[in-house]
């Protein structure tokens, strides 16, 4: 059997493979990598490695009959059993091992590549909540500035057209992966490479961290958001979930990092890093900013519609500040909803100073900033109230977006309602929580299911109520169509409604099965119904 020791052995062998099929005297198309027996084609080579859920290794026989002219296979520990059917197929000549295949994938997918991220601008942002944000404003802002962007994350994987707003280009490498695998990401970077792209803005999530699917790219700009509770199913404990964030600034070694110093842990990072390198920028929206912290904002005034002031765009409120940079103070207004956007704002502005621009050429580039699909998404229509549509799921993120719209309802004289519910077989610690921040800060809770996946939807909502001091005054609806007709229809024109935890998606995961889905349709459609019986001199019933 054939024993390969380095990526670049590896890599090495896979393309002499991949290059011997067909006709001698003609140029040949390499293979591509694959690391999903289902998504592999003739002429590709596959990498099989155990995983959390499946062993790819059982595959080598299928890949191999679909047309694989290679298989490198993670080589077992002595004390894991070696499975009959892997056993059966490794004096092939097209099966070759690897030690720590798992580990060393990344490397060995950008070398095979001829290493794509060194001609891209990579830039990537972690962080419990805002990744999605940043990643998104980021690539509108350096679309303005006249650079080819390609996107990678929560939303999808593909072009932002400048247009449209939409992600564009999604192909067979996309994933619903907040980072993509290791092996299909450096596989979409050279495919963006040669369609012409300049520049990548993607998330990196702790999971992804962990599992190395970021090894072997080349970061630009490391940006850091916040760190909160999330992910404790995955992780176990806050330590190894901080660890996997910390990655991305100490083993990937980013040329350039932006840090948001409010955050208890990113201060920590950020002492820690500006120690040892100079290419650190803090940013900071707090009025007690520590001296020396390169970018911040201050003066925050929020505006809602009603405000003379107020911008005039598609949201409904926006927000005044000055941005200080480099002892100069830039006048700024930011049209979104949210003042821990203004957060968000920053690092953005950071990393587009960590690329070179100047600061009046970054605060030009992010004027038009837009909301990102399902990010403190709002929708009003004429005599309704205002619901927005927001992916908090966390603890800290509904108490972030509720105490924005609680200024929003207050300057409008009315109540702030919430429509959440959790996901099912995810951290369960973090329930109670999220229903403590909902009944601190609405006036009106109505729970209902989110993607309880196979969990029972009731136990779920019976563990978010257990964090409620006044159980008994909570309103519930396991059917998350009702829940949220019952509190558009039930809200007065002053009101706000936030549907909290699914954002952008499209889906309800019920049962292992998914369901079409869409908070932002299904409130549309009861803010139509109510806005014509409203303009129809009716009155809406519930």
């Amino acid at each position: 059997m054939k024993r390969l020791h380095s990526p670049q052995e590896a890599c090495q062998w896979l393309k002499e493979k991949s290059l011997s099929v067909g006709s001698k005297g003609r140029e040949q198309k390499r293979g591509d990598l694959k690391s999903d027996s289902r998504a592999l084609q003739a002429g590709d080579v596959f990498l099989a490695w155990p995983g959390h859920s499946h062993d790819a290794r059982a595959y080598i026989g299928e890949v191999l009959a679909k047309g694989a002219v290679a298989c490198l296979v993670h080589e077992a520990p002595e004390a894991e059993a070696v499975g009959n059917e892997l056993q059966s197929w490794l004096e092939d000549p097209r099966v070759a091992l690897y030690p720590n295949l798992k580990t060393d994938r990344g490397m060995l997918a950008s070398a095979y590549y001829e290493d794509p991220s060194q001609s891209l601008k990579v830039s990537a942002v972690t962080g419990t909540n805002g990744k999605t944000t940043c990643a998104w404003w980021l690539t509108q802002a350096l679309t303005q500035l006249g650079c080819n962007c390609a996107i990678a994350g929560t939303l999808g994987q593909g072009r932002l057209d400048p247009k449209t707003q939409l992600i564009q280009g999604m192909n067979e490498w996309s994933s619903c992966l907040t980072t993509m695998e290791a092996v299909e990401l450096q596989a979409q970077m050279r495919h963006w490479l040669d369609q012409g792209v300049t520049h990548l803005n993607m998330e990196a999530s702790s999971i992804g961290l962990k599992e190395s699917r970021m090894d072997g790219t080349h970061i630009d700009v490391a940006m850091f958001t916040n760190f909160t509770q999330d992910h404790l199913d995955y992780h176990g404990n806050m330590e190894d979930y901080w660890l996997a964030k910390a990655m991305l600034f100490e083993r990937l070694e980013p040329k350039a990092c932006v840090i948001n110093v409010d955050d208890p842990k990113g201060l920590e990072l950020y002492q820690k890093l500006k120690a040892n390198r100079r290419d650190v920028l803090g940013y900071s929206k707090s009025e007690d900013a520590q001296l020396g912290i390169e970018l911040r904002a201050k003066n925050l005034k929020v505006m809602s519609s009603r405000d003379p002031n107020a911008l005039s765009l598609d949201q409904h409120s926006s927000m005044a500040f000055e941005v200080i940079y480099q002892s100069r103070a830039y006048p700024f207004a930011l049209n979104v909803l949210g003042d821990f956007n203004v957060s968000n704002f920053l690092a953005v502005v950071g990393a587009l100073l960590s690329m070179g621009y100047g600061i009046d050429q970054a605060l030009g580039a992010c004027k038009q900033l837009s909301p990102a699909p399902g990010r403190m998404q709002a929708i009003r229509l004429p005599e309704t109230p205002l619901v927005v549509i927001d992916y908090a799921h966390t603890p800290d993120a509904i108490e972030k977006a509720l105490k924005s719209l609680k200024a929003v309802s207050l300057s409008q004289g009315g109540q702030l309602w919430c429509v959440m519910g959790c996901g099912g077989e995810r951290d369960q610690s973090k329930r109670s929580a999220m229903g403590a921040a909902a009944e601190g800060l609405a006036d009106q809770v109505v729970l209902t299911s989110d993607n309880p996946r196979r969990e029972d939807p009731q136990v779920i909502i019976d563990q978010i109520r257990s964090g409620f001091t006044k159980p008994q005054q909570v309103k519930s609806d396991l059917d998350r169509r009702a829940a949220i007709e019952l509190a558009v229809l039930q809200a007065s024109n002053s009101d706000v409604v936030l549907i909290a935890g699914k954002g952008h998606e499209n889906y309800q995961d019920i049962n292992g099965a998914r369901h079409a889905f869409s908070d932002a349709a299904v409130a549309l459609e009861f803010l139509t119904e109510r806005s014509q019986v409203s303009m129809r001199g009716g009155r809406h019933v519930h």
